[in-house]
């Protein structure tokens, strides 16, 4: 059953009368930008309601007006969800100006929803006034060079924001760069996640070279980029004494990468969660990641452990009916254990072109 227009009527008129309600959650509905209008007059009225999901709703930047409206009065909303609404430049720019003058919103999610530079840029400068935001969410716009400069001078005044996220936005080295400085200053910020973009060694040194210098980051994810050069990595280690998880799986750092990681990680002794997932390292790089796992107990490094894993978990849960593996790289205990899978669940079926160890 999907939520439509009528059915956002019905929901405001309930609110009306409810005064308990704290969450509600009307996600993956169509009720459109007329729909939001009435949900929009709930949050003016309503006492009570603290988080509001109402991502995948096609509001577009009409229904992004109205709750805009809505939020310049509310004062009790602290979670809102507006992921995929297509609300575009201009729906961003209504939910900034709210946002410029709202006191209470600590979380806000604006993921995939085509916005631009331009967008980007008043995003921007409503954090540099806002007071309330500890968690945005950008994931899947469009960001690339000029809206990862307007995020870096937001950082450098910004003292509120804990978590940002801004996934799949195509930024490249220049943008990365542009985030660095913003990190020099920046004194609030604990996670960042610029997973999924066009990040190569420049970027990644530059943002590294940040870390020497960043004394709040406590989090750091930069999956799936273009990182072939560990050494920035390693010297970041040696200096900095805030980091506490790093992720750069997905990239393509060799065993010489990972040695100088590795030595950054002997004068390390706060970083508590290192994950290398699907690099271009070989046995080489393995074994000096498990000898950093010896000497530092307190470090959990996860390195991938494929195909075995997969078995693992399959002896204890057999419903899988389909497992596709294609396009890995496959040594000859990962064919064993492929095989192993076969014997446990025959009735499952295995796709392959090379399996993943």
């Amino acid at each position: 059953i999907e939520l439509g227009v009528e059915d956002a009527k019905c929901i405001n008129e309930a609110i009306k009368v409810n005064k308990e309600i704290v969450k509600l959650n009307i996600g993956l509905n169509k009720i459109e930008s007329e729909g939001a209008i009435y949900i929009a007059k709930s949050l003016k009225t309503n006492k009570s309601l603290k988080k509001l999901h109402l991502h995948c709703n096609n509001i577009e930047s009409k229904g992004a007006m109205f709750i805009s409206e809505a939020l310049k009065i509310n004062r009790q909303l602290a979670a809102l969800d507006l992921s995929s609404n297509r609300i575009g430049n201009k729906g961003a720019n209504f939910i900034c100006e709210a946002i410029k003058v709202n006191r209470t919103l600590t979380k806000l999610n604006l993921s995939y929803n085509e916005v631009m530079t331009e967008g980007v840029k008043v995003i921007g400068d409503a954090l540099k006034v806002n007071t309330s935001l500890v968690i945005l969410k950008l994931n899947g716009n469009q960001i690339m060079v000029e809206g990862a400069r307007a995020i870096s001078e937001s950082l450098k005044i910004n003292a509120v924001l804990i978590t940002l996220e801004i996934i799949k936005n195509q930024l490249c080295d220049e943008s990365a760069k542009a985030i660095a400085e913003g990190l020099k200053t920046n004194r609030a910020l604990k996670k960042l996640d610029v997973s999924r973009n066009n990040i190569g060694n420049e970027g990644a040194n530059a943002i590294f070279e940040a870390f020497k210098i960043n004394k709040t980051l406590t989090e750091f994810d930069i999956v799936i980029n273009e990182i072939v050069d560990g050494g920035a990595i390693g010297e970041a280690l040696k200096i900095n004494r805030t980091l506490r998880v790093l992720d750069i799986s997905y990239n393509k750092i060799g065993d010489e990468g990972i040695e100088i990681i590795c030595e950054g990680l002997k004068t390390n002794g706060e970083l508590i969660k290192l994950y290398v997932n699907y690099n271009q390292f070989c046995a080489k790089g393995k074994e000096m990641l498990k000898s950093m796992s010896d000497i530092n107990s307190g470090l959990k490094i996860n390195k991938g452990k494929g195909v075995r894993t997969i078995y693992e978990r399959l002896k204890i849960k057999r419903e899988l009916t389909e497992l596709g593996i294609n396009s890995n790289i496959m040594n000859t205990e990962g064919k064993e254990v492929l095989n192993l899978i076969n014997d446990i669940n025959p009735s499952c079926l295995l796709y392959t072109s090379d399996a993943a160890d």
